[in-house]
């Protein structure tokens, strides 16, 4: 979890103030391997969560595309129910495409 700054325990407060917090997730790592979507996607899952909210820069915002694409696919039903905070601005926030790791290493 990043410590540089109190942005995410904030958020955190508030979406616990107003009955909206049901978990974290910090496990996702660089160039968004398929372990990090299949992880963050089981945590979504056991949360009973309606909804995702992302506060971080590109590569999270990259892997979350990859978990709701799976969990699209996984629960037979589209799935838009997003909050992407981008805490750096480059072009993948805006792109609705994102390559991800294989189990091999390969990319998508």
């Amino acid at each position: 979890m990043p410590t540089q700054t109190d942005v995410v325990k904030h958020m955190e407060g508030i979406l616990c103030e107003q009955n909206h917090y049901a978990d974290m997730f910090y496990g996702i790592r660089e160039h968004s391997p398929i372990s990090s979507t299949h992880a963050g996607m089981e945590v979504f899952k056991k949360s009973s969560a309606d909804i995702i909210v992302l506060l971080s820069g590109s590569l999270p915002i990259n892997t979350l595309k990859v978990v709701i694409y799976f969990l699209q696919e996984e629960l037979m039903r589209e799935f838009h129910c997003q909050i992407a905070i981008p805490t750096t601005i480059r072009a993948t926030e805006y792109s609705i495409q994102t390559p991800y790791l294989m189990k091999h290493g390969g990319s998508s």
